[in-house]
């Protein structure tokens, strides 16, 4: 069993990757005099897995690599007649499309001048607006009940409001709430009718995620709000790993000030719990998938006990009647320029037929338990 999960994992690993995002690397190439110069070789070396990716640039001298995953990349060019290039430390992430350009000396490709640690990435190829929530700011901003969407609210004019049924909705952009989405790797994780999700990925799970609230692209021409898009952590070369849990437990709180001393303190037993597990997929003396093939698992458990004790006003068997002779508030007619009902008692005749069905319908359901 656990060898065909694995099977499942590598057959459509590649397939959940190709929908992820509209990340994309690209870029001009030129020499020293300004030409272009087409019939480049560009390749991308994803740092972590060490995957590489081939594209030849095209007669104005431009090359693309879109479903690019997000993460550090080294990218090269080589050409006959020109030195190679080649530049490293180039930051991806998610939905952003990054502009390498490279201008080649003349010379032999044997030779290769490499800049190293390149400067941050400037979008100049969209003009959407949004911010970018790395793993950093997800694992350690405070969150309540670990609930990575809480974070879209430290944006601009986007707000996380209650759904239907226990589910989360974007208000964003200054529309309704039905016209914001929530993707998952690519994938819309939101109810099509209401726009409501009550999926909440783990926040171990997640790489990053980007909201947009303008100027987005025309695949998100659906609906005029905001939009989050999540992307989970892909394995590398490297194992990664992480348990979890966090506990409430009454053991370590008092007792409510109004509960009764005689009774059994009111259980709360809260426990948050799970794990998360990444690297390559590899089967000793079968299968070696490294810098080839790579899995990331993740599972996270919730069980919760809980009681609480409530205030509550009961009417006695002489107040159901309409007699409240036994409370010193004065019960005036309002009929009647507000004067005293006699002995604080409400005539029967006063006494709406629907309250008395209601009153009725008490007694039997108390009679019932």
């Amino acid at each position: 069993m656990l060898f065909l999960r694995i099977c499942f994992v590598c057959l459509f690993s590649p397939l959940l990757l190709c929908g992820q995002t509209t990340t994309a690397i690209l870029g001009n190439i030129t020499d020293s005099s300004g030409a272009v110069v087409p019939g480049a070789t560009v390749r991308i070396l994803h740092e972590p897995t060490q995957t590489l990716r081939t594209a030849i640039s095209n007669e104005r001298g431009s090359y693309f690599l879109p479903l690019s995953q997000v993460g550090l990349y080294t990218v090269s060019v080589e050409v006959t007649g020109f030195k190679a290039a080649r530049q490293t430390g180039i930051a991806v992430e998610i939905n952003q499309r990054v502009r390498v350009d490279f201008t080649l000396q003349i010379g032999d490709v044997r030779d290769t001048i490499t800049v190293e640690g390149a400067a941050p990435a400037v979008a100049t190829d969209d003009a959407s607006l949004g911010e970018i929530f790395t793993q950093r700011s997800i694992m350690e901003l405070p969150l309540n009940g670990r609930d990575v969407l809480q974070l879209a609210t430290l944006s601009s004019n986007v707000a996380l409001t209650s759904g239907f049924a226990g589910s989360e909705a974007l208000v964003g952009a200054g529309v309704r709430q039905n016209m914001n989405s929530l993707s998952l790797d690519g994938v819309s994780i939101v109810n099509n009718l209401i726009n409501t999700t009550t999926m909440r990925p783990s926040i171990d799970a997640v790489e990053e995620f980007k909201v947009q609230h303008g100027n987005y692209s025309a695949e998100y021409g659906n609906y005029m709000g905001a939009h989050v898009d999540l992307v989970t952590k892909a394995g590398t070369n490297d194992f990664h790993g992480s348990v979890f849990e966090f506990i409430r437990n009454d053991i370590l709180d008092a007792r409510n000030f109004f509960e009764d001393p005689k009774s059994p303190k009111n259980p709360l037993r809260r426990n948050e719990f799970g794990f998360v597990l990444s690297g390559p997929v590899y089967i000793p003396k079968v299968y070696n998938g490294k810098n080839r093939t790579f899995f990331m698992g993740n599972y996270e458990g919730l069980r919760y006990i809980w009681k609480s004790s409530q205030l509550a006003t009961l009417m006695t068997p002489l107040m159901r009647q309409g007699n409240f002779s036994e409370i010193s508030t004065v019960i005036k007619d309002p009929l009647n320029k507000n004067t005293p009902f006699q002995n604080n008692t409400i005539p029967p005749n006063r006494i709406a037929a629907q309250t008395k069905k209601i009153v009725t319908t008490q007694v039997l359901l108390k009679s019932a338990k």
